[in-house]
């Protein structure tokens, strides 16, 4: 019988809760929609999956580990889907694991990321136009941001966003596409903001920033504001983008 796998690959937090809530959903969503594949998670970011073993023992597999494990188990077919949200740094790493094992089995394939191409952008934009419709909120799609030419994605989303609805701001905390520039429309134009992270999983950090960067300045300036969402997979739509991504990769 030839043994299959599907591979969800996710960077990893530090909150426990996720693992059985965010990650765990999308896994059970992966089991029913490709019944005829073992489906697998793992997580890839190193410093994450060390103080997991050593502040709570808990051990996860990262990408490699389980592409050397379905080696020994002789999986023919193996496809990873990743999680992350553009094909930046981090995407990278995978395509260099994935050299590793060129030839190892019979198909070895990885599906894009969330805004892969101009398409995914456009759906997103469709699916935020649908879900986040009263025209007197302010809606902030928050992201980390990114180095270098990674930066334009963000680009590219904001412009599809704005075209959807005019009161759709994208802004990143890092490098790209600054608070800055957009808060004062914000505070001429409404009195309520929803920000919805560009975030398969908001870590610490971010929800830092997000408080003391947005929350509390649009509240001091009298703006009503909250997180609409908890986790970019908590949207309406977006797991969907991830099985139409491994379809493509499986179907070619």
């Amino acid at each position: 019988m030839n043994k299959k796998a599907i591979i969800i690959s996710n960077y990893g937090s530090m909150n426990l809760d996720v693992y059985e809530t965010t990650y765990m959903d999308l896994e059970k969503l992966f089991k029913r929609e490709f019944s005829d594949f073992d489906v697998y998670s793992t997580y890839n970011s190193e410093r994450i999956l060390k103080k997991l073993e050593k502040k709570y023992g808990i051990l996860l597999e990262n990408l490699e580990i389980s592409l050397e494990r379905m080696e020994k188990e002789e999986y023919e077919e193996v496809y990873i889907q990743p999680t992350y949200i553009i094909p930046g740094g981090e995407y990278e790493k995978l395509l260099e694991v994935m050299e590793k094992y060129k030839g190892k089995f019979n198909i070895l394939k990885i599906g894009e990321p969330l805004f892969g191409d101009l398409d995914d952008i456009e759906n997103f934009a469709e699916i935020a136009k649908k879900l986040f419709t009263d025209k007197n909120n302010a809606y902030i799609f928050a992201a980390h941001g990114s180095k270098g030419k990674n930066v334009m994605y963000y680009g590219m989303l904001a412009h599809k966003l704005k075209i959807k609805n005019d009161n759709f701001f994208t802004i990143t905390l890092e490098e790209g596409l600054p608070f800055e520039e957009v808060e004062e429309t914000i505070l001429d134009g409404y009195e309520n903001a929803f920000i919805i992270p560009l975030l398969v999983v908001s870590g610490h950090h971010f929800q830092k920033d997000i408080n003391e960067k947005i929350l509390s300045f649009l509240c001091e300036k009298g703006i009503q504001s909250e997180v609409k969402y908890r986790s970019l997979l908590d949207v309406p739509g977006v797991k969907n983008i991830y099985v139409s991504h491994c379809w493509k990769i499986i179907e070619l």
